[in-house]
C-alpha cells in the first residue's frame, strides 16, 4: 500500500470553559476499513464566543479574517440556540475578563467598509478558495445582528 498524506490542522485549547460541554465528534478516517476516531470538542458556541472575543478584543487592529468568516459560517449554516450562544459568550467573557469598550469600532458601518479590511477579506477568500459571492459587509451585518445584542447584554450585566 503507498502513503497517503492527509494535511489536517488542528487547535488545542487549555484553560478555557466550554459551554455547553465538549462533544464528542467522530472524525473519519479516508480508509474504510478503519473506524473513525472520537476526539473532543468544543461546542459550536464556544467557538463562535471565543472568536468573538477576539473581535471585541483586538477591534480595528484584528487581522484574523478565518474568524469573521468562520463566525458567519457558523450563526448563518448551523441552528443554534440563542440562550446557549448567550452563555457560552457571558462563560468566556468572564473568564477572559472582557472590559467594556466605549470606543469599540467593531459594530460600525465604518468597520466593515474599511478598505484594508476588504482588501484583506478578498486575500483572505481566495487563500481558501472561496468559490462564492461574500463581501464583508455582508459577513459583518450577520454578526452585529445576531452577536452585537448579546455583546450589550452582557456588558449591561457588567454595570450592575
Amino acid at each position: 500500500m503507498d502513503t497517503i498524506a492527509y494535511n489536517m490542522s488542528v487547535d488545542i485549547g487549555f484553560g478555557d470553559v466550554v459551554i455547553p460541554h465538549p462533544t464528542t465528534i467522530d472524525f473519519p478516517l479516508l480508509l474504510p476499513d478503519i473506524p473513525s476516531v472520537n476526539i473532543q470538542a468544543y461546542s459550536l458556541e464556544t467557538v463562535i464566543a471565543e472568536k468573538f472575543h477576539t473581535m471585541i478584543d483586538r477591534d480595528v487592529l484584528n487581522s484574523r479574517m478565518k474568524d469573521f468568516f468562520d463566525c458567519y459560517q457558523l450563526l448563518t449554516k448551523r441552528n443554534l440556540n440563542d440562550d446557549a450562544l448567550y452563555d457560552a459568550i457571558e462563560a468566556t467573557f468572564d473568564n477572559r475578563r472582557l472590559a467594556y469598550n466605549p470606543d469599540l469600532q467593531l459594530f460600525t458601518d465604518s468597520f466593515a467598509t474599511d478598505g484594508a479590511r476588504i482588501s484583506r477579506w478578498k486575500a483572505f477568500l481566495r487563500k481558501i478558495q472561496w468559490k462564492e459571492a461574500l463581501d464583508f459587509d455582508t459577513v459583518m451585518k450577520a454578526i452585529r445582528d445576531r452577536l452585537q445584542p448579546m455583546a450589550e447584554r452582557y456588558w449591561i450585566k457588567l454595570s450592575k
